[in-house]
């Protein structure tokens, strides 16, 4: 099977960051462990509303974070909420709340305290945001 080569492949220099809520933290735990963590049982299900991040990572995803991903930042749900509706506001996207996450992370001042870094993309997402959940309808 034929891979298509990744971001870090195409350019070696570039650095790679996850973003995850705080509240569905097993990549962040797995990246500290340096192996496989799945939720946090004593917590129960994760608590977040960023939905399509509440899913554990799995044996073909652990690896390429393990390898390609510097770090994982968390962030709380009230950062994930303001950044959701500023990208909806400001730059009117509709993004779900997972990619609102990775939108927190670059506004957040640890990101920014950061040494090196000129140029940030981040990934962004709309396919899992229902109308009737979003926080600030509420």
């Amino acid at each position: 099977m034929h891979r298509k080569p990744d971001a870090k492949a195409l350019q070696p220099g570039i650095r790679v960051f996850g973003a995850e809520p705080a509240g569905a933290d097993d990549a962040f735990r797995s990246k500290a462990a340096g192996a496989l963590q799945g939720h946090d049982k004593a917590r129960g299900h994760p608590r977040t509303v960023a939905d399509g991040l509440k899913t554990t990572l799995g044996s073909n995803t652990w690896p390429i974070v393990r390898d390609k991903v510097e770090r994982i930042f968390l962030v709380e749900e009230d950062a994930i909420v303001a950044a959701t509706r500023l990208v909806w506001e400001r730059m009117k996207l509709v993004i779900e709340p997972s990619a609102g996450t990775g939108v927190a992370v670059a506004l957040s001042p640890a990101f920014q305290a950061l040494e090196g870094i000129t140029n940030v993309g981040v990934v962004l997402c709309g396919g899992n945001v229902s109308l009737d959940s979003l926080p600030w309808q509420k």
